[in-house]
């Protein structure tokens, strides 16, 4: 995110990731392609996040280009489809059909995988929709309440309203810690 060409760099990075995972999958075992194209992927994905929590600032704009970066990375999900696996006689015969009914095992091998997934979706939010993500849906499982305290206090202004979400969320450090 601290390059002169963020899209670069990162359609760069796709790209070679996608290169390693094709170069390796004749010659590697599929566990261990998984976890070595697992481990690539996790990677690219703690390199923007670590950017974007460096950040001083993001503007709403800024935002937007970085969830759109994040949008490019986060198309590595078909290099984890189960169905890239199977032999051709055993895939379904729509590749639409297929993707559909397909859930992509990313996470499983790229551990800050949905964290960048949150973070995109912090990053189109709104104020509501952060404080939405915290209490009610798994953003707390991904992020802590100091950072996700920090990644408002770059992205929005502060006023009554943001202190207020802030303070719900320092309050309330682990919400779905709190209902199990």
């Amino acid at each position: 995110m601290q390059q002169d060409d963020p899209e670069s760099c990162v359609s760069l990075a796709v790209a070679r990731v996608r290169a390693m995972a094709i170069a390796w999958e004749s010659i590697l075992s599929r566990s261990t392609w998984q976890q070595a194209v697992g481990s690539l992927v996790d990677a690219v994905a703690s390199k923007i996040i670590s950017d974007v929590m460096d950040m001083s600032s993001i503007g709403q704009d800024e935002a937007y280009n970085i969830a759109s970066l994040i949008s490019s990375v986060t198309t590595l999900d078909d290099l984890f489809l189960p169905s890239r696996f199977l032999s051709p006689s055993q895939r379904k015969p729509s590749a639409v059909q297929r993707d559909a009914e397909e859930v992509p095992a990313t996470a499983q091998y790229a551990g800050s995988w949905l964290r960048l997934k949150y973070l995109s979706e912090v990053l189109q939010s709104n104020l509501k929709d952060v404080r939405f993500l915290w209490v009610e849906s798994e953003l707390s499982l991904y992020f802590t309440a100091d950072e996700v305290v920090d990644l408002i206090n770059m992205s929005f202004e502060e006023n009554a309203r943001t202190r207020d979400v802030i303070k719900e969320i320092m309050q309330n450090p682990r919400p779905l810690g709190d209902s199990q």
